[in-house]
């Protein structure tokens, strides 16, 4: 027996035990004695995801990296393991760990291993192999993804509660991919005409609205009502929020976080709006900063319009992670920027201008020459809680 063979075993007391010491000539002559069956217990797939063996990798090769390829400015976790992953070394150690991984035949039934083996087809870029394993691992989870996306909205969030974490994190990762197939299978020539809609606020139903959703059309809404109670200046924002700190943001080349934007430390808000006054020329960005999680002062002076008041993940569970989220706030100063990128779970967004100038630009992310079209979806997507696209927030 091998040591690996006894490590999935079971091991039994001798038998008969030592201080037994009945007659087995009791027995019925005609009734054969039956050794005990070996249990073997389950073995729980416990091998390494994709990410996870690249980052032990990265551990070791990062300075040869940094030399060879110009890492050197790039500090970001995530930034470095994507495009570590995309050098001749990285797919080297992808491909081997591969390799390794299909000739373990313990995992046969366990969908653990085929979602662990669909992060790696994905790392490599082979989008077939990748479905096609994500998929078996849903089906050992008995869970089908076309049953699930043709549920009611309602219905789905309901199913969700019953799913465990391993179960929810398969089917983002097969709704991921299916996404990304159809952004580069469609050849077909499809006329985008999807001008920005101008309206009053006033003249259009929430009915209305949701049809502008459906067919993706951004509309811009003038004259809506301030839905704040006070005027939004920089003092009376140093006095609800300024002892609050937030999570610096910054625009980085080369990056593939999520809008092109890295942590840069964490400050106060006060301290952040003070440098307004300064010839300071840092891009620091308070970006997406949950109003009800980190400033409820401030969230209570601000009552979302109704048009857009419900959306999906308020209706999640109030335990879940982005129930309550939004609204949330974005300052910076002028010039400041993020980068090309799809909205957490492909989902539309809404933002009001409290004061200043912004300009939006808008591309059609399921065009197959979108130029963000793998970078935007792969890496700048969050774990969505379904292959829908519910609804989000912001001031």
């Amino acid at each position: 027996m091998t040591e690996t063979e006894e490590e999935t075993v079971e091991l039994l007391t001798e038998w008969p035990p030592p201080d037994y010491e009945a007659d087995l000539s009791d027995y019925h002559k005609d009734e054969e004695y039956q050794r005990p069956q070996v249990k073997r217990r389950r073995v729980t797939c416990d091998l390494p995801t994709a990410d996870l063996s690249l980052a032990r990798w990265l551990r070791r090769q990062l300075p040869d990296l940094r030399l060879k390829y110009g890492f050197d400015g790039v500090k970001n976790p995530k930034t470095l393991l994507n495009l570590s992953s995309e050098t001749e070394e990285g797919r080297r150690h992808l491909e081997s760990e591969l390799r390794i991984l299909q000739q373990d035949t313990r995992f046969e039934v366990d969908p653990k291993y085929y979602y662990i083996l669909s992060t790696f087809y994905d790392r490599l870029h082979d989008l077939e192999k990748a479905l096609e394993f994500s998929l078996k691992s849903l089906a050992l989870h008995n869970l089908c993804p076309d049953a699930l996306s043709a549920m009611l909205v309602g219905d789905y969030l309901e199913k969700l509660r019953t799913l465990n974490e391993e179960e929810k994190i398969s089917i983002w990762l097969y709704s991921k991919l299916k996404k990304e197939k159809c952004m580069k299978t469609q050849t077909q020539p499809i006329s985008y005409d999807r001008k920005v809609v101008s309206l009053e606020y006033c003249d259009v139903s929430a009915e209305q609205f949701q049809g502008f959703c459906k067919s993706k059309v951004p509309v811009l809404f003038l004259n809506v009502p301030n839905p704040c109670k006070n005027d939004w200046t920089r003092e009376f924002l140093k006095s609800t929020i300024g002892e609050c700190k937030f999570d610096v943001k910054k625009p980085v080349k080369c990056s593939t976080e999520w809008a092109g934007l890295e942590t840069e430390g964490s400050k106060l808000v006060s301290d952040f709006l003070e440098s307004f006054d300064g010839d300071n020329s840092d891009r620091e960005y308070l970006f997406d900063w949950s109003l009800p999680l980190h400033g409820p002062a401030l969230h209570e002076d601000f009552t979302v319009p109704e048009i857009v008041a419900d959306n999906y993940l308020t209706r999640t569970s109030r335990e879940s992670l982005y129930n309550q989220s939004w609204p949330s706030l974005f300052i910076s100063r002028a010039g400041t920027n993020s980068g090309l990128h799809i909205d957490a779970f492909g989902s539309h967004f809404w933002m009001y201008l409290v004061s200043g100038e912004k300009k939006w630009t808008f591309y059609p992310s399921e065009a197959p020459s979108a130029p963000c079209s793998r970078t935007a979806w792969t890496q700048c997507s969050d774990r969505a809680p379904s292959p829908l696209c519910p609804a989000t927030a912001s001031v």
